[in-house]
């Protein structure tokens, strides 16, 4: 389980009881997102890895995660060589640390554009916890895969675009590429 956030460690915590232990990541918060819904900043990690160390019988903590905006494969390396050395501390702490989770994922148009408007503009910031904000979202294109296709694995890619809505991907087809479809295509 990811945990961003010192409420939810607590929550945790208490769920797990005395009867189990609860694998956990804990969330670092990227330093070009301080406002990030996503992670703990560094005075709470540090909190966090406290917590952690004094309820050992009910949390393993086994690792970090974090979550970057986009997609682009260096920053996603970067970030995650530099929590290679917080492995290294956690594990002179003695937590059983194995695993550092890089986030991801398929970007998609969930709702039509009317109606994402509509629930940023009704947001309040009473609504999250720890300060945090919703500042971003991954616009995707309503352009259909083919020709102009902005898949990225795709041959015929021009642009290497956002990826196309769900709707679109499953299915579509572009002679090009290796199956003769996009390749988040079923195959």
């Amino acid at each position: 389980m990811a945990i961003d956030a010192l409420d939810e460690l607590d929550r945790a915590i208490a769920i797990a009881g005395d009867e189990r232990s609860l694998r956990i990541l804990l969330r670092v918060l990227p330093p070009n997102s301080p406002h990030s819904r996503f992670g703990f900043c560094e005075r709470d990690l540090q909190a966090a890895l406290d917590r952690c160390d004094e309820s050992r019988d009910q949390i393993a903590m086994e690792g970090f995660s974090f979550h970057l905006d986009g997609y682009a494969v260096a920053p996603r390396a970067e970030f995650a060589a530099a929590l290679v050395k917080r492995c290294m501390e956690a594990r002179e702490r003695g937590f059983p640390v194995s695993a550092i989770s890089i986030g991801g994922g398929f970007a998609c148009s969930y709702v039509e554009e009317a109606d994402w408007r509509a629930f940023l503009d009704g947001l309040d910031p009473s609504q999250f916890h720890s300060g945090k904000r919703f500042e971003r979202f991954y616009h995707t294109s309503r352009r259909r895969p083919g020709p102009q296709c902005s898949m990225p694995s795709c041959e015929r890619s021009s642009t290497g675009g956002p990826w196309p809505p769900c709707s679109w991907r499953q299915g579509s087809t572009c002679t090009s590429s290796r199956a003769g479809r996009c390749s988040t295509a079923r195959e």
